[in-house]
């Protein structure tokens, strides 16, 4: 007899992999062993990298510095409980800092919630603002949820708007919990999901720069504030989350500066990214400034 637990996380994974999510994140737990089952297979047939670590506080710092690092989704598989709140601190910063994270927390039915059960708490929306929430029901036999539609949905709510936001998709599962099969890694090849192109269009503008402008890169800046700092030829304050500090524009210590009199001289600001890190650079930033993304 097929598993309808099994059967979900293994389309579930595979839409998510056609979605363009690559690397994943899992601490392990017994509520979400199917979804566990699914990422190995996929894994083992090299079609995503997987971390594992046993504790998910640390498991979501790496997963947000892989996704900020490479611009990525990182998704994050774990249990039912106390086990999803230890990451609400990656979520928090994912959320200010617009990094593409995707919370997979398994959880108990809904017919168990506010009974007493164990490992049983109010998952959904536990994120508050932090992330948008997608509650799926537990499958089973008779209805089975639509992977696609999930993904699909998924993929809006953290693509679609103005800002990238984390997604949590907490995912009921009732007993039994797991199967040898489907192979997530064989659904793959079968998954008709397109991914939809979140491309922004590009805006432009002229700006222009003088020797009292600088160019402060925060988090997410990237290399398009290292290559416009090199062209107006800008001094380029670049903090360690920007993927930024490189080139001949970059100051490193520049929060030291900046509590200098030379702090006086700067009167216009070009911002990339999220700065977020230092007093004395935020102190610059509410003056006259160009936000760019």
């Amino acid at each position: 007899m097929s598993n309808p637990s099994q059967q979900f996380a293994a389309a579930l994974l595979a839409n998510l992999v056609k979605a363009g999510v690559k690397n994943f994140y899992l601490a392990p737990g017994a509520r979400s062993q199917a979804l566990a089952i699914a990422a190995s297979q996929l894994a083992d047939a090299g079609k995503i990298s997987i971390t594992v670590r046993l504790d998910e506080r640390s498991l979501g710092f790496t997963a947000l510095g892989r996704a900020m690092a490479d611009g990525s989704p990182s998704a994050i598989i774990t249990t039912s409980g106390s086990a999803v709140a230890n990451l609400h601190p990656a979520v928090i910063e994912a959320h200010h800092a617009g990094i593409p994270l995707v919370v997979l927390s398994a959880d108990r039915p809904a017919r168990l919630r506010g009974l007493g059960a164990n490992q049983t708490t109010n998952q959904k929306d536990i994120f508050g603002l932090s992330a948008s929430c997608i509650d799926v029901p537990a499958p089973t036999l008779d209805l089975l949820p639509d992977a696609s539609e999930v993904v699909t949905s998924a993929m809006d709510l953290m693509f679609g708007s103005e800002r990238i936001q984390p997604v949590q998709l907490n995912l009921q599962f009732d007993e039994p919990l797991s199967a040898g099969a489907p192979n997530a890694a064989e659904l793959l090849e079968t998954t008709k999901l397109t991914p939809k192109n979140y491309s922004r269009p590009v805006q432009s503008a002229q700006l222009e720069v003088d020797e009292s402008t600088v160019v402060i890169a925060g988090a997410g800046a990237g290399a398009k504030a290292q290559e416009f700092a090199l062209i107006a030829n800008l001094p380029l304050f670049a903090e360690p989350s920007s993927n930024a500090r490189y080139g001949p524009q970059v100051i490193t210590n520049y929060p030291e500066l900046l509590k200098t009199k030379l702090s006086d001289s700067v009167k216009k600001v070009v911002v990339f990214g999220k700065p977020s890190l230092s007093r004395s650079v935020m102190k610059n930033n509410q003056g006259s400034r160009a936000l760019c993304r």
